[in-house]
């Protein structure tokens, strides 16, 4: 989507109106799910370690995982290019394996110990021994069907719930949990997936958009499950047999994990919104001041 063409050759049209509205969803939309692909391991760092993600937000320190993940990846970016400031498609490829080391850190409180510059450099120097050829999806040149992507999305999902309540079901039975778990989910991922693509006539950008919700939010629910699964197993130990089972007919752990789920996704998926939201102004702002020169 081309505005007017000037001097300058086309100038892209910008992502909002400049009431707010957005004007161009599909960017929206690549933007949001990039920033849910990239920063997904801080997030399940945070689903992990507390029932309250919204406390964690303001006091406990998250803010400074994320901007020790950017440091990471702009280090490596650095190094990778030899720029001392490399372009936003640059820095990508590093922003996931910054996101997994920051929010290690961070969960091991070990975040001040990080060394952006140092995690950079090897970051980069393994960069180097990816092959392009084999460092591709499988499924790039096979041609699904819209349909037949979503089945296999929908069967990840189910087999990633199963797979976590098969280690421990809180003596409940199984099938019961991962429905559940995955009326709740993709209850979710609709609610969502309507915020961020309202209005769409091309089916394939809603479809993608639903796979990378359903993924990401799929494994905050694994995270928030095994949590929780931790908690019941602590409380239980040392009970003798019958202990064990009358505290399982008294206690539901199903209607906790559902609400620390929404309360993860919520803060995950208005993190991704936020995100998409600066790339639109700062996209905009580019574009103008390129315009201007």
């Amino acid at each position: 989507m081309l505005a007017q063409r000037d001097d300058h050759g086309p100038v892209e049209a910008p992502m909002r109106a400049a009431d707010g509205t957005v004007t161009d969803w599909f960017r929206m939309r690549t933007c949001f799910q990039q920033f849910m692909r990239e920063n997904e391991a801080l997030f399940l760092a945070l689903a992990s370690v507390s029932d309250n993600p919204f406390a964690l937000l303001s006091g406990g320190g998250f803010a400074d995982a994320a901007i020790t993940a950017k440091a990471v990846a702009v280090a490596a970016a650095r190094q990778a290019t030899g720029k001392a400031e490399p372009a936003a498609h640059e820095i990508r490829p590093f922003r996931t394996a910054a996101a997994m080391v920051a929010g290690a850190a961070w969960k091991a409180g070990r975040l001040k110990s990080v060394d952006a510059d140092r995690i950079g450099a090897e970051l980069a120097s393994v960069s180097c021994l990816v092959d392009e050829q084999l460092d591709r999806s499988l499924f790039k040149d096979v041609e699904l069907s819209d349909v037949a992507s979503l089945s296999m999305t929908s069967m990840t999902v189910a087999l990633r719930l199963f797979e976590a309540v098969s280690t421990y079901d809180f003596r409940r039975d199984r099938a019961g949990l991962v429905s559940a778990m995955a009326t709740e989910l993709m209850a979710a991922v609709a609610e969502l997936a309507d915020s961020v693509l309202p209005v769409t006539d091309r089916p394939a950008d809603r479809r993608t958009l639903v796979q990378t919700l359903a993924n990401c939010l799929c494994a905050v629910m694994v995270k928030v499950y095994e949590r929780k699964t931790r908690q019941y197993l602590t409380h239980v130990a040392g009970m003798g047999e019958a202990e064990c089972e009358a505290f399982a007919r008294r206690y539901d752990p199903l209607p906790e994990v559902l609400r620390v789920f929404r309360e993860n996704a919520n803060v995950y998926a208005g993190a991704a919104y936020a995100s998409s939201l600066a790339a639109a102004e700062a996209a905009g702002a580019s574009r103008a001041g390129t315009a201007m020169r």
